[in-house]
């Protein structure tokens, strides 16, 4: 475990802003996304729950990718925030759509980290909010599917009468 502090102190430290270089991703100068993602790794290295929070809604809506974000290790923040156990960091990536999948340099997901250190519990909590936000994905999409159709349908009747006419009643099938 000093291992993992140590890293996640040097990976982290506070470095020199980089010189504004132009827009970036998402209209951001490229000191702004820095900054953004720092402040995301940050968060999840001290454990800081309030401070992850501020930072996703500062940041979440101008580009939904910084909760992916990865240090020189390829640790991202869901990778920071289970070496550190904190639970309520890896809730709210989970819930603003932090990937637990990606790998770090070592190969590892933070599920693989998670049991790597003997966080089992956090283990499963990362597949079982990570299961449920994909199900909230899904049942936004057919209510937002159920919606058009409602829009498409709008002053069609609800129910259709279909009679057979007079002349097939008639007809009887060979035996």
């Amino acid at each position: 475990m000093p291992q993992l502090r140590q890293h996640a102190s040097e990976s982290f430290a506070a470095k020199p802003a980089p010189k504004p270089a132009g827009r970036g991703v998402g209209g951001l100068r490229k000191s702004e996304l820095a900054q953004a993602c720092e402040a995301v790794l940050e968060a999840c290295d001290c454990g800081d729950a309030q401070a992850l929070q501020s930072a996703l809604e500062e940041h979440i809506t101008l580009l939904p990718q910084i909760v992916n974000a990865r240090d020189d290790s390829g640790w991202t923040a869901l990778h920071v925030a289970v070496s550190w156990c904190a639970e309520e960091c890896i809730s709210l990536l989970l819930k603003r759509g932090a990937d637990p999948e990606l790998i770090n340099n070592q190969g590892q997901s933070a599920r693989d980290l998670a049991f790597q250190l003997g966080y089992d519990s956090i283990a499963v909590h990362i597949v079982t909010v990570a299961g449920a936000a994909e199900m909230a994905a899904r049942d936004a999409q057919k209510a937002q599917l159920r919606a058009e159709i409602e829009v498409i349908t709008e002053g069609l009747p609800k129910t259709i009468t279909i009679t057979c006419c007079q002349m097939r009643a008639g007809i009887r099938r060979p035996n």
